[in-house]
């Protein structure tokens, strides 16, 4: 070859600039990084959203479950199919409670349209309810006089009990 021309297809220096490489890097590894920390906050964030639908549906049977304990006398009126009479001196207060077992219904019943996958057994949840109308003649009556506050939903459940 001519002194005069030079070899172009061969590069006279094939080192690798480090320099330019690192700094390519550390953006890519600041994504990874911050992908890395998303997924974490989204694990996260599912376990406390599990944990604060479990405690809503939780409580506020709870709830319920104290004011029967705290009012024992009327309970009759709720799981034996007593009549509750316009005469009796505990109708304001049975019919409070009525009104305060449906309403736990639409709340649960809330919850469970709200977050399905958090409750995997809706049947349960569906008896629970259709036996709380089969045995309560007062929480049946309350319902029919109110439907239109609840949900079309309770509504099935309710003449589902018969």
């Amino acid at each position: 070859m001519p002194e005069h021309v030079t070899d172009t297809a061969t590069p006279k220096s094939v080192g690798v600039n480090w320099k330019q490489v690192s700094w390519t890097a550390v953006p890519i590894f600041i994504s990874v990084a911050a992908l890395a920390v998303s997924v974490r906050q989204a694990t996260l964030s599912a376990e406390i959203t599990n944990s604060t639908v479990y405690d809503r549906g939780v409580n506020v049977v709870l709830d319920l479950d104290k004011v029967y304990l705290a009012n024992a006398d009327i309970r009759s009126y709720f799981y034996e199919n007593l009549r509750l009479e316009k005469a009796d001196p505990n109708l304001h207060r049975v019919e409070a409670l009525a009104e305060m077992t449906l309403d736990t219904y639409e709340i649960v019943l809330l919850e469970i349209r709200t977050h399905p996958s958090h409750y995997p057994s809706l049947t349960e949840y569906h008896q629970w309810v259709i036996d709380g109308f089969r045995m309560s003649e007062v929480l049946r009556n309350y319902f029919d006089k109110h439907a239109s506050w609840y949900s079309k939903e309770l509504g099935e459940l309710r003449r589902s009990s018969g």
